[in-house]
């Protein structure tokens, strides 16, 4: 898929680089390998490379969601269908039968995930974000960014995305960034998951539902109650 760096922010105050994706073989993962893979970046039958973070029960059950800042130049014929597949995400997610539940932040209200929408073209450099920890990265279609504290539960996480992103792509990147921002923060490096899931590293960003193992990867991290 389109790349968006994530870099977290450690419970200590310093930051770590997240690895991206984790390549693997073309061929199907079996279940663990998978969930290990998308929740803690472990290769197949190896340890966790990331820490495994979950946003806390109670606030998985209410989990607030917004774009709560769109730039005065970021292009007119993006901002409806990006509000669009975020309408269609949350229904996704909630339809998965997790012990997710997300909704809209109502009017006034700090979203848990909050959605930008910033004037910065694809392959440039982020600057003057208020969040210090973003600037200077490269700008991939869109970037998420979350915190965590020393419970690994996770407190807070931010998407941006470009103002050059692909309009055909926004469904299927939403989806993922917002499935992303709850702890599921890596890719799976193997084209064989190109049309098979929405973490796919190497894919043309047309999956826009969750896919079998997507849904079991989800339910895992988010056992329904």
């Amino acid at each position: 898929m389109s790349r968006w760096l994530c870099l977290i922010l450690l419970w200590l105050g310093t930051s770590a680089a997240a690895q991206d994706y984790v390549a693997v073989p073309n061929a199907p993962l079996n279940d663990d390998d998978f969930y290990n893979l998308v929740s803690c970046a472990a290769a197949p039958g190896g340890t966790c490379a990331k820490p495994r973070v979950r946003w806390p029960e109670h606030k998985a059950r209410d989990l607030s969601v917004a774009i709560v800042a769109i730039d005065q130049n970021y292009p007119a014929r993006l901002r409806t269908p990006i509000r669009r597949a975020l309408y269609q995400a949350l229904a996704e997610i909630n339809s998965a039968g997790t012990g997710l539940q997300l909704r809209r932040a109502a009017s006034g209200e700090v979203p848990d995930i909050a959605i930008h929408l910033v004037d910065q073209e694809m392959g440039s450099t982020i600057r003057n974000f208020p969040e210090p920890e973003l600037n200077g990265n490269e700008m991939p279609a869109a970037i998420f960014w979350i915190w965590w504290n020393g419970k690994k539960e996770i407190t807070q996480a931010v998407i941006l995305f470009a103002n050059s992103v692909v309009l055909e792509e926004v469904p299927s990147i939403m989806v993922e960034e917002v499935v992303q921002a709850t702890g599921l923060m890596t890719d799976i490096g193997s084209p064989w998951y190109r049309d098979r899931s929405i973490f796919a590293e190497f894919s043309d960003n047309t999956v826009t539902r969750l896919q079998p193992q997507d849904l079991m990867a989800l339910r895992r991290h988010y056992p329904p109650g």
